[in-house]
């Protein structure tokens, strides 16, 4: 269930308490060792406001919660820890996997990096400590986090794993996990530790993270569907596709598409990369997974920063070329920039 346990244990390692979930709610809890369940009864956000006790008629944990999560506790008989939008509370301060939050101010702990989702027109943008942009009633901030993967279980592990394996470096990669926003049943990309330290493993890690704490989703998703008429990658604007968000989808099987159409042979190809013209000619590498991915990511981060799709070329090749260096080495004679799409 991404981030949220299943089982709980104590020091000793022993089992205390086992979580039930459906349709990526919590609804029950089992005490090890009494043997009682509890069923939880959640608001709009997630958050636990009554709790009773299977064979009871009365609640033995009912709540209010104030608009940023203060608890205003009515009976709490069985205490529990999952508190606002379904948070597990440590020592007052609620875990969001990426950040904490104190309920008690209506602030994250720790500020958004900043320069990354701050519009002129939105003053509460600019707030790195906000909360949901300070509108709690109706919005929730499931994780801090803003990579959505798609599928069911087995895809998400796939498309996590696939971003893992394009970073190219095993400390980065070991930084990755899926959190879930329990509310919606979505799961997205989590970095876990310091974000500022992880942007220091690489180009590329510095480009997942700013993807990842931006507050505009971009949806990512490995497929099988024929893409070659995209060069085996795509994406799509909000709404193109019944898509809720900017959404990149890339089929691994399909790098020959942009390999074949691109090939620096012909003319076409060789109007792509510099130097194509020269004497001797640059070389242009292949076309993977990754570099196409990252194409891909270029377009959506230029998309949810309010440039059109026709007018991120110019990020989707900055961002293609990051991958080729780390791929190929130094982009140079050996490792010919793209530079047109």
């Amino acid at each position: 269930m991404g981030s949220d346990p299943l089982d709980e244990s104590d020091a000793s390692g022993n089992l205390t308490d086992e979580y039930v979930f459906f349709g990526g709610k919590r609804i029950a809890r089992r005490n090890v060792s009494s043997g009682n369940v509890f069923y939880y009864f959640a608001d709009h956000l997630s958050t636990s406001r009554v709790i009773v006790q299977a064979g009871q008629t009365t609640p033995c944990y009912d709540a209010d919660f104030y608009p940023f999560g203060g608890e205003r506790i009515v009976i709490n008989t069985c205490p529990q820890n999952y508190k606002f939008t379904g948070k597990e509370r440590e020592s007052g301060l609620d875990n969001f996997a990426a950040r904490y939050f104190g309920s008690t101010m209506g602030r994250f702990m720790s500020p958004d990096p900043p320069l990354l989702d701050q519009h002129i027109a939105d003053p509460q943008s600019w707030n790195l400590y906000s909360y949901a942009r300070n509108n709690p009633l109706s919005y929730i901030d499931p994780t801090g986090n803003a990579v959505e993967l798609l599928g069911d279980e087995e895809e998400r592990k796939k498309e996590l794993e696939f971003l893992k394996q394009s970073l190219g470096n095993d400390k980065a990669a070991s930084n990755l996990n899926e959190v879930k926003d329990g509310d919606k049943t979505l799961y997205f990309v989590g970095i876990k530790g310091d974000v500022g330290e992880f942007m220091k493993m690489g180009d590329t890690s510095h480009d997942l993270a700013n993807l990842v704490q931006n507050k505009n989703v971009v949806e990512f998703g490995l497929t099988s569907q024929d893409l070659s008429r995209q060069g085996g990658a795509a994406t799509y604007e909000k709404g193109e596709v019944g898509n809720q968000n900017v959404q990149v989808l890339v089929n691994p099987d399909q790098a020959y598409v942009a390999n074949r159409t691109l090939d620096t042979r012909a003319v076409l190809g060789a109007t792509r990369f510099e130097h194509q013209f020269d004497d001797p000619q640059w070389r242009a590498r292949p076309f993977t997974p990754e570099t196409m991915l990252w194409h891909e990511f270029g377009h959506a981060w230029a998309s949810i920063n309010g440039r059109t799709l026709d007018r991120s070329n110019p990020d989707a090749f900055q961002w293609e070329n990051r991958m080729r260096e780390q791929l190929y080495g130094p982009l140079g004679p050996n490792n010919a920039r793209r530079i047109a799409h």
